[in-house]
């Protein structure tokens, strides 16, 4: 038998906050991002949480900001999530680094179950589209730290449609 929980906070406000999450089976690489170690410090971010159930999750995240230690910059992120068993579907996403702004059409991604979600996803199709992005290499260094160098603004129009396995 599954059990009904549901939880509510509606409202989650979190000012000049730190987090670390750290795989200690795996050596820290220095001088780029490190999914392995992650260590966000100045995070603020407000929240609102109207629904929290087993399969069914409603997030919408006001504002947020923060800096992680490879020197990633988020200035400001918004977006309204849902999460089902069957889709996960982002509105009104907006990400602002230091000299980039990011603010990709919403979409929609169909899956079999949530637990198959991480299986599915390199072979789904997904329609992604964004539109009058500016984006600055330097921005991004903490992925491919030979950016830094790059330190110039282009503006962006995609429009993608395929599978992560065969782009």
């Amino acid at each position: 038998r599954k059990s009904q929980t549901e939880v509510t906070i509606y409202n989650l406000i979190i000012r000049k906050s730190e987090l670390q999450y750290d795989l200690l089976s795996e050596a820290p690489r220095v001088g780029s991002f490190d999914k392995n170690h992650i260590h966000i410090y100045d995070l603020k971010a407000d929240v609102v949480l109207p629904k929290i159930k087993r399969d069914d999750y409603v997030i919408s995240v006001k504002r947020m900001s923060l800096i992680e230690h490879s020197g990633l910059v988020i200035k400001h992120f918004a977006s309204d999530v849902c999460i089902t068993d069957k889709q996960l579907s982002v509105a009104n996403l907006k990400m602002k680094l230091p000299a980039s702004s990011i603010e990709p059409d919403d979409f929609t991604l169909r899956y079999s179950s949530l637990k198959n979600l991480s299986k599915e996803i390199y072979s789904m199709n997904i329609n992604a589209a964004l539109k009058n992005a500016v984006l600055n290499p330097a921005d991004f260094r903490c992925f491919y730290p030979k950016l830094k160098d790059f330190n110039r603004r282009f503006a962006v129009n995609l429009l993608f449609n395929g599978t992560l396995d065969k782009t």
